[in-house]
């Protein structure tokens, strides 16, 4: 994955001007701006669609990538003809990685009542807390980026997923640390999101129950108020920490690689997939991240033809790299489209949409394959990949 300076903050601004600030009003995607209406759409030739992702605040960047892969996507769909015939149009809602401003957004697009199906927010969080609000309408609700374990333990019936979940990255990045590099007495570094709580848990146990180990620290941070993580990089290295597992996105892992730099401690450190993105690297230099590793759902490096040609079509777009925060939605949009041009899926809403989904979804795509969902809403095919940051920026682990 080349590391890119670009325009990425430019389109960023133009993006945010076309979002309101109060988080939940819709920015038109196809053609001009324009807000939900009030009553369902009977335009013929359109397939409606929303998204909700983080536009504003810290988490921003992460949300503006889901919007720029459903944007290349719904762009060569509808370039190609469209889904027989009909273009994709979508709205874009900012839930601000807020649960609060993800129920209003999913309220807003509820009473827009004219779309399809909702590409929910990269925050399992935030989808949780929109769900039911969603369900209750019977709207398809779609991920390409959740990974949050307990979002398809829950009965959601409208929901699927394309990506892998965390529990699975977990046991693979814990069976690589203790397997492959000697981990003993690993730290870790989690937030206090709901899902990197759940996670700590989950690693806690998993590393108990299969080798015994136990976690000689932790530390949980509170992303929104807290950027310096030195006490806690002390402490770790005080109890004799021989490796570090960040379970973060990749503002906080940046920042923490950073400061560790500063503090001159050599030592091991590990990512879960949202430290994969290539964003990490504008956070903390080569020298900082240097030998960092991760694991993500995307191979950008990938000589795979439709690979290449995304990778290249975004970063004509932003100036950088995609991430799987940008390829999961791209697939997610040409899943769904490829399922809608199906004569069998002509008149089918809500829950039978997601049903013909579920048994029938079949497609090949840059970031995961998918052969149907489980009953709970999972994809079986979706395996994330090792990735190792060199030179500022991540390549697989067997290419270091």
């Amino acid at each position: 994955m080349k590391k890119r300076s670009g325009c990425i903050r430019n389109l960023s601004l133009t993006l945010l001007a076309a979002v309101t600030l109060a988080g939940c009003s819709a920015s038109g995607t196809s053609g001009g701006a324009s807000e939900p209406q009030s009553s369902k759409s009977e335009d013929a030739e359109t397939i409606e669609f929303a998204v909700m992702g983080p536009m504003t605040g810290d988490t921003a960047g992460l949300g503006q990538q889901q919007e720029y892969g459903v944007r290349l996507a719904v762009q060569e769909i509808n370039e190609n003809g469209g889904i027989n015939g009909k273009k994709l149009v979508y709205d874009v809602y900012d839930d601000q990685m807020n649960t609060n401003q993800a129920v209003i957004c999913a309220e807003k697009m509820v009473a827009a009542n004219k779309y399809r199906f909702v590409v929910t927010s990269i925050s399992t969080g935030c989808s949780k807390a929109a769900y039911p609000t969603w369900a209750n309408a019977d709207l398809p609700v779609l991920s390409g980026i959740n990974t949050g374990n307990t979002i398809t333990e829950l009965g959601y019936k409208n929901y699927l997923r394309i990506c892998a979940k965390d529990s699975a990255i977990i046991e693979q990045m814990c069976d690589y640390m203790v397997n492959e590099c000697g981990v003993k007495k690993p730290a870790i570094l989690y937030t206090s999101a709901d899902t990197d709580v759940t996670n700590f848990d989950f690693t806690k146990n998993y590393l108990k129950d299969k080798y015994n180990i136990d976690i000689i620290d932790s530390a949980q941070v509170q992303v929104e108020t807290e950027k310096d993580y030195t006490a806690y990089i002390t402490n770790f290295k005080g109890k004799g920490a021989d490796a570090v597992y960040l379970l973060t996105e990749y503002n906080p892992a940046g920042l923490f690689l950073k400061q560790k730099a500063s503090l001159g401690w050599d030592v091991q450190v590990f990512g879960n997939t949202g430290c994969a993105n290539p964003l990490i690297f504008q956070v903390a230099d080569a020298e900082c991240t240097e030998g960092f590793i991760t694991m993500s759902a995307f191979d950008a490096e990938s000589t795979n033809e439709r690979v290449r040609k995304f990778v290249k079509s975004y970063t004509e777009l932003t100036g950088v790299d995609p991430g799987q925060e940008a390829a999961g939605p791209y697939d997610l949009i040409y899943m769904v489209s490829e399922a809608l041009k199906n004569e069998e899926t002509n008149g089918l809403n809500g829950n039978a949409l997601v049903e013909w989904l579920r048994s029938n979804a079949s497609y090949s795509g840059i970031m995961v394959d998918v052969e149907g969902f489980d009953a709970n809403g999972d994809n079986p095919n979706a395996k994330p990949h090792m990735l190792i940051a060199k030179n500022g920026t991540y390549v697989g682990i067997d290419e270091k």
